[in-house]
C-alpha cells in the first residue's frame, strides 16, 4: 500500500508541474510584431525579431555592425507555453567572400571594419536548427515611450511595432 501511495503522489506532482501548451491566442497575438533589443532607432536597427501571425519569424543582426558574415536567419515559431518559445531556423542570409576594410569612422557602421566586395546569399538549411527561448512576462516601460518590453533568454527587447510586415 505504501508503494502505491508513493506512485500516486509522484504521478500527481508530475502532472501538476507539467506546463500546459499554449492554445490561448492572446499570448500568440502579443508576440506578433517587431521586437528590438533597444527602444531607440539610430542610423539603423540593432538586433531584432519579427514575428508574423502565420507562424514565420526572422531575426536580424545589428545593421550597424558591418563586419559580420551572418546577416539574419528565419523560419517558424511556436509558443510551447506562455513563457517558452521555440524557433525552427530554416534559412540564413550570409556574406560570402569579400575582404575586411577599415571604416575609418565614416558612415553608419559602428564597427571598426566592414566587408567590401562580398556576395549576399540566402541559404536554405539542409538540417533545421531549433532554438528554445525563455520569455518573461510583458511589461510597459514608462521611461521609454510606454513601449511593451520583455526578455528573450534574459536579454531585454522592446516592441517597436505590432505589424512586422512594413520592413
Amino acid at each position: 500500500m505504501r508503494f502505491q501511495s508513493i506512485v500516486i503522489i509522484l504521478i500527481f506532482f508530475s502532472c501538476t508541474t507539467e506546463k500546459k501548451r499554449v492554445s490561448d491566442t492572446a499570448d500568440k497575438k502579443e508576440l506578433i510584431g517587431m521586437w528590438q533589443d533597444s527602444p531607440e532607432i539610430a542610423s539603423g536597427y540593432t538586433d531584432y525579431y519579427k514575428f508574423f501571425d502565420n507562424g514565420d519569424f526572422s531575426f536580424n543582426y545589428n545593421e550597424m555592425i558591418c563586419d559580420k558574415r551572418t546577416i539574419d536567419y528565419s523560419g517558424t515559431w511556436e509558443l510551447m507555453t506562455s513563457d517558452d518559445l521555440r524557433l525552427t531556423i530554416k534559412k540564413k542570409t550570409i556574406v560570402v567572400g569579400g575582404k575586411l576594410v577599415s571604416t575609418e569612422g565614416a558612415g553608419s557602421c559602428a564597427s571598426e571594419f566592414q566587408i567590401e566586395g562580398g556576395e549576399v546569399k540566402t541559404i536554405e538549411l539542409k538540417y533545421f536548427e531549433t532554438q528554445d527561448i525563455k520569455l518573461s512576462f510583458i511589461t510597459v516601460d514608462s521611461e521609454k515611450r510606454d513601449l511593451k518590453t520583455r526578455t528573450f533568454d534574459k536579454r531585454q527587447f522592446w516592441k517597436l511595432r505590432d505589424d512586422p510586415a512594413p520592413y
